[in-house]
């Protein structure tokens, strides 16, 4: 007896049967039919590949019978299904194309109105889909398209089919899609997953397949189109898909890589690195669970070294870079001799890792491993479209690298040919089209440099040009070279064109920020686009404009985070007054970090309701030309551009805003003093004097020394220019009145608006009662060298707290207390060490006594919004508390100065670089005194600085006036020394701002009483 006997038996009273009844009679076709029928039921219980053969043998034998419609219609059926299922088996091509043939006789002579249209129509687009997967044939999907969509239209709406066949209309859309890359498509496909989702019940075993494809398409979108909505509802859909119990572990693990991929996508578009750790972690811990063996290794291997790659490129880590190409080494290994499909990507991701070493080490080796394993990538015959694009695109960049390095010609030759070809294989409305515009840019520029030929010079302009002008590529893929554009315009005199490419570029910059973005993320943004504001405003005066357009492309292109914090806080503040119904809305809004980026949308639409009420017209927005000038109510404010294309001074008072070329300043001048290290000394101050102040002040009018009445200039420095003492450019040596400090006394802004926002605070003391003063030394601090006159020149401002009408306050020196106390505290005064972070100026802080375990940062500053409580001052009595190392964020001035005043403090006294801790006690004696002698007011911070800063410059002057070098300097503690001498005791005594990776070269020791600066009202 065997397994399948019932099956047999059937087969054999059929056969018998059929034997039995001639050709030609009635019951002939009837038993042919059930002998077919016999052989099919048999092959669906063994799956043996000989009875479905006989099945189809005897099927066919039947349509030369006679039979009736429906029963021909119902074997047609039979054969269509039979060879499509001996062609899963097989996979003959043959059994494929039959299949559709049998379907298409089906559909041709099945009456319009048959109750089984829509399903055979259906099926006839499943089998040309199974075609298109086999041949890749576009016309076989546009018929499954075709076919599936006329079944839906004829089929009734409340067919219980309905939604499974929208899923597989969109599954279709979605395979042209990955052929023609036509939006029209993606969008067909969201939609169809739309609806089919819609009608699928929750607890369907269907709900939560259709849920995550509708995740993953809004995601291709987002990578499509660049729609950040797109990606927000995607990673939405995934995380609440992941929530569901049901989920088995195997599924669980593909779509938490789905979810990484979206976070992924989503840091590369905005930047945000806690998408990026995300997707880290998420790649991470699927990798963790996927066993040695598993076919899915290979791709999460890909997966976590991309973002290995990526994070590399945000940290410049190259730890990152190294693991990045452990990962995909490995997943070479694994794949096959034979298999091509995983190949191309792998090859092609190991070669931009060895670009990247090469960009970061400068090791020719690593470009040439680069090189190869791209042209690996690009020779592979399976590679798809979009990755072969992708591969030409790194290949040309290497290639442009290459003849960086070897001026060879035939390589920048191939560089060329390749970038375009890679831009010709890239959709006009693809996001990744304004990266490659530049590239290819680049390469036209490299000819142009070598050869000279006018040609390459217009065709990388009008690269550019179209790459600032891709609207489907993100803000940072269209700036990221305007700055090659705005020299190549340079090159050829267009200014007009140079200023129109700026106006664009400045509104996009504005873009390049979301509020969505935490403060560390816009830093690090804003940093790639550093200088872009200044060559703006020099572009709008190259051509002509009026010098409030530079002010206005500045100012837009300065200070973003600076402004977006305070600008906020003061016009919330208003707000809240006037309108209490919608500051209550927009405090939680722009507060939310929940959901950042829907936060965003939802802060913008709001702003653009607050902008309809009267009064409010402005509000967030820059400040208009009225506006800035009566910022200089109190005195003119200089605003020094440095571009390389010129350098000038914005003079702006009520009257009139006003520029002044200066011809002499260069900025490569600029940064060589910089780089030196000798902004303090007497040549850098003289050299300061001729090429800035001087021709500035005289255009001012300031030609004479000041008298009781002193003029007061607020000086605005951009660029590398932000690390000179401008208030004390001059000649020092003997007496006379060559100096800005003997002319003018000076205070220092970050921006037009940050003066504005503080002008616009609580006034001075001078009408408080007795106010508290939070005193802070830091004599001991672990870590760092002792600072014996801390304690001193606290003592100083404890005995002068009496006759200042202050009450000191002297809590523990730790963080928390700190930050309890500064509310309560009209003065802040610090003294003790500094730290200043070179790669990221947000995490500068003070240092307290906890400062190993939680330091008070600038970040921790810039949170907190002590505007309300209108604190008057904060002194900063450590080194280079208002420092800036890096040209990259000198735009933004984020410092600790600048933190306390974003705060909410009206003045801020700090240093620029080392100060003498001796010195110190003097220097805060002597500006508390003016102070006091001053009343309290606003004038008097200013001025009590500028005297005391006078007072001990006279002194040092005095001290070399004898006639070997020597003299009695009151400076430092000990008695008389020689320059020298106090070059090295100052060097001794100095409260050192501690430098990441900074080797402290020196020269600007001599002058101590140089680097004390103001910044304020």
């Amino acid at each position: 007896m065997t397994e399948h006997k019932e099956h047999d038996d059937a087969i054999q009273a059929a056969e018998k049967a059929l034997l039995a009844t001639q050709a030609g009679y009635p019951d002939h076709a009837k038993r042919l039919l059930q002998l077919a029928a016999s052989f099919d039921a048999r092959w669906r219980k063994t799956d043996v590949l000989e009875d479905l053969d006989s099945a189809l043998r005897q099927y066919f034998k039947t349509l030369d019978e006679s039979l009736d419609p429906s029963e021909h219609l119902s074997v047609l059926e039979k054969l269509a299904i039979g060879h499509f299922n001996r062609y899963l088996r097989t996979g003959y091509d043959l059994d494929l194309d039959t299949s559709i043939g049998r379907y298409q006789e089906i559909i041709a002579k099945m009456p319009l109105a048959h109750p089984d249209r829509a399903e055979r129509l259906f099926d006839l687009g499943a089998v040309h889909r199974s075609r298109f997967e086999r041949k890749g044939t576009l016309s076989d999907i546009d018929l499954t398209i075709h076919y599936h969509q006329e079944a839906i239209t004829i089929a009734p709406l409340d067919d219980p089919t309905r939604p499974t066949r929208l899923f597989d209309l969109g599954l279709a859309h979605n395979h042209r899609f990955t052929v023609t890359n036509v939006l029209k498509d993606l969008n067909a496909v969201i939609s169809l997953y739309e609806e089919s989702l819609a009608a699928t019940l929750e607890d369907q075993p269907e709900w939560l397949a259709r849920h995550f494809h509708l995740a993953a398409v809004l995601g291709a979108r987002f990578e499509r189109a660049g729609n950040m909505a797109d990606i927000n509802r995607a990673i939405s859909l995934y995380q609440l898909g992941l929530a569901k119990p049901v989920l088995p572990d195997w599924d669980r693990e593909a779509q938490l890589l789905h979810l990484s991929t979206l976070y992924s996508s989503r840091y590369a578009r905005v930047g945000a690195l806690p998408d990026l750790d995300v997707a880290i972690q998420l790649r991470q811990k699927v990798l963790e669970k996927t066993p040695s063996d598993h076919p899915s290794r290979i791709f999460r291997l890909i997966s976590l070294a991309n973002s290995f790659q990526t994070k590399f490129k945000r940290s410049t880590d190259t730890e990152f870079l190294d693991n990045a190409l452990q990962l995909q080494h490995e997943a070479l290994q694994m794949v096959s001799p034979g298999d091509h499909r995983e190949r191309p990507t792998i090859v092609q991701d190991m070669g931009i890792g060895y670009y990247w070493k090469y960009r970061s080490l400068g090791k020719f080796e690593d470009l040439e491993k680069s090189i190869e394993f791209l042209e690996d990538a690009v020779e592979n015959p399976s590679i798809d479209v979009p990755t072969q694009a992708l591969s030409l695109h790194a290949l040309g960049c290497a290639y442009y690298d290459k003849f960086g390095k070897t001026g060879i010609k035939s390589d920048i030759d191939l560089a060329l040919w390749l970038c375009q070809d890679s831009l010709d294989k890239t959709p006009e409305d693809s996001t990744d089209r304004g990266s490659r515009l530049q590239d290819l840019g680049a390469a036209y520029g490299g000819r142009y440099r070598m050869a000279g030929t006018r040609s390459d010079l217009d065709m990388a302009i009008k690269l550019y040009e179209d790459a600032l002008n891709h609207s489907h590529s993100s803000v940072w893929d269209r700036l990221a070279d305007t700055k090659f554009l705005l020299s190549y315009y340079a090159e050829v005199v267009a200014w007009e064109q140079a200023y129109n490419a700026s106006c664009t570029a400045m509104h996009l910059f504005q873009l390049l920020v979301p509020r969505s973005l935490e403060n560390s993320d816009k830093q690090y943004m804003l940093s790639l686009a550093s200088g872009i504001g200044s060559d703006a405003a020099a572009m709008a005066l190259n051509a002509s404009k009026d010098p409030f357009e530079a002010v206005r492309l500045l100012e837009l292109g300065r200070g973003v985070i600076a402004a977006s914090l305070s600008q906020i806080r003061e016009d919330v503040s208003i707000l809240q007054q006037k309108h209490p119904e919608l500051g209550e809305k927009f405090v939680p809004a722009q507060g939310d970090s929940s959901g950042r980026n829907s936060a965003s949308t939802e802060l913008d639409t709001l702003i653009n309701e607050i902008r309809k009420l009267p009064g409010f017209e402005t509000f967030l927005d820059a400040p208009t030309e009225t506006e800035i000038r009566e910022t200089a109510r109190r005195g003119p404010i200089v605003v020094v551009n440095v571009s390389d294309y010129r350098c000038d001074a914005l003079i702006i008072e009520p009257s009139e805003i006003r520029s002044l070329l200066l011809p002499r300043l260069k900025a490569k001048d600029i940064r060589d003093r910089a780089q030196n290290e000798n902004l303090g000394s007497l040549e850098t101050l003289e050299w300061l004097w001729g090429v800035l102040a001087s021709p500035v002040l005289e255009a001012l009018g300031f030609l004479k020394p000041a008298g009781e009445i002193c003029p007061h200039v607020w000086w605005i420095p951009t660029g590398p220019l932000t690390r000179f003492p401008i208030h004390a450019a001059g000649y020092h040596t003997a007496q006379g009145s060559d100096a800005v400090i003997d002319r003018v006394m000076s205070t220092y802004g970050s921006s037009i608006k940050a003066i504005r926002q503080g002008q616009r605070s609580s006034s001075d003391l001078a009408s408080s009662r007795q106010a508290q003063a939070l005193l802070i030394s830091m004599e001991n601090t672990p870590g760092t060298s002792s600072l014996p006159y801390t304690s001193q020149e606290i003592k100083v401002l404890r005995n002068l707290s009496e006759s200042m009408k202050l009450k000191p306050i002297e809590p523990e020196r730790r963080k928390q207390d700190v930050i309890a106390h500064l509310p309560e505290c009209k003065l802040f005064h610090f003294a003790g060490h500094g730290y200043t972070d070179k790669k990221d100026p947000l995490r500068s802080h003070l240092l307290l006594q906890d400062v190993n375990r939680d330091p008070l940062t600038v970040a921790n500053l810039l949170e907190m919004n002590l505007r309300q409580y209108s604190p008057f001052l904060a002194y900063l009595s450590a080194c280079g508390t208002g420092k800036i190392d890096e040209e990259k964020f000198a735009d933004e001035s984020i410092h600790l100065i600048s933190a306390y005043q974003l705060a909410g403090y009206r003045h801020v006294i700090g240093t620029l670089w080392e100060v003498n801790d001796a010195l110190c006690v003097e220097m805060a004696r002597y500006t508390y005194e003016g102070m006091r002698d001053g009343e309290m007011t606003d004038e008097s911070v200013c001025r009590g600085l500028h005297d005391a800063t006078r007072k001990l410059r006279d002194r040092w002057r005095e001290s070399l006036k004898t006639a070997d070098g020597k003299g009695n300097d009151e400076r430092l503690p000990t008695g008389s020394h020689s320059v020298i001498e106090v070059e090295e005791l100052a060097a001794r005594l100095s409260r050192d701002v501690v430098l990441c990776d900074d080797d402290d070269k020196g020269g600007t020791r001599s002058l101590l009483w140089v680097p004390y600066v103001h910044y304020g009202v």
